[in-house]
């Protein structure tokens, strides 16, 4: 399983990505309130997702 976490602000946001070991994934980084940096939090999960699933099957 993958978490993340984000602590919500009005300007920015603080978003943190690990996995259920504990491993982590995404060190803690910053996005703006708008959508372009909400598809970057995306890409930061699907990213996530991806290394999970290699490192599952030995890659």
């Amino acid at each position: 399983m993958i978490f993340i976490g984000i602590d919500v602000a009005k300007d920015k946001h603080n978003c943190f990505i690990i996995n259920s070991d504990g491993e982590v994934l995404f060190n803690a980084f910053a996005i703006s309130n708008n959508k372009a940096r909400f598809d970057e939090l995306y890409i930061h999960f699907f990213l996530s997702v991806l290394k999970t699933l290699f490192s599952s099957y030995g890659f």
